[in-house]
């Protein structure tokens, strides 16, 4: 029910976390997100100093999932809080959605 998940269902993906049934805030375990096939990742658009949020990003099993998952990488502050930033978002999603469909058609 967060902003982020419906940015993410609006683009035509389903949410892991949503579909696993973890609460809001929850937490994917890394074993779950490494073998659960998903096909396609968001990442945070990382730059400044490091943070606990953004640790998971250099662990060894994460970094062989994102190596080998078609992903993007999108900017808190285009989804953090309902602005219009949240369409830059979508489309960006959609745009990884289309290269994902063609490449099926293919």
């Amino acid at each position: 029910g967060s902003l982020s998940d419906r940015v993410v269902r609006f683009a035509g993906f389903r949410n892991l976390i949503r579909v696993s049934g973890i609460q809001r805030d929850g937490l994917l375990p890394l074993e779950k997100l490494a073998t659960s096939g998903v096909e396609a990742l968001v990442l945070p658009r990382t730059g400044g100093a490091p943070s606990l949020a953004t640790a998971m990003l250099a662990h060894p099993v994460f970094r062989y999932v994102v190596e080998r998952t078609p992903h993007v990488r999108i900017a808190s502050r285009l989804w953090d809080c309902g602005t219009a930033y949240v369409a830059e978002a979508i489309e960006k999603l959609a745009a990884l959605r289309r290269r994902l469909l063609d490449k099926r058609t293919r």
